[in-house]
């Protein structure tokens, strides 16, 4: 089975300044570590597109102390179509914890999904 996996903000402009950018060098060389080659790793950010949720898509944010609120203020309609994990961003978790995390959470979906 092939399975994308994408990237988007809620609010781009406003985080720009702490968040600007590219992938996270720490997610890179974990995914290198695995051997999973991000395309667009060098891609600048991208603001979420509520029109890109199908019905096939999985939309799942990270943090959902941060991104459900943001959600519910900015696409409350949205709010049952949305999966939210516990993995702080960065500013809040060490990469060295959150990473982890992530891969688990991820592994587990992908087991979900088979």
């Amino acid at each position: 089975m092939n399975w994308r996996a994408d990237s988007a903000g809620l609010e781009v402009e406003k985080w720009r300044s702490y968040n600007p950018g590219t992938m996270s060098v720490h997610t890179v060389e974990l995914l290198e570590a695995m051997d999973i080659m991000p395309v667009g790793r060098n891609r600048p950010e991208r603001q979420f597109d509520p029109e890109e949720i199908d019905e096939v898509s999985r939309c799942i944010a990270l943090s959902e102390s941060e991104h459900k609120p943001m959600v519910e203020r900015m696409h409350p309609e949205l709010l049952p179509r949305i999966e939210f994990w516990t993995v702080e961003d960065l500013h809040l978790e060490t990469a060295a914890n959150a990473l982890p995390m992530i891969v688990d959470a991820v592994e587990k979906l992908v087991e979900s999904l088979s």
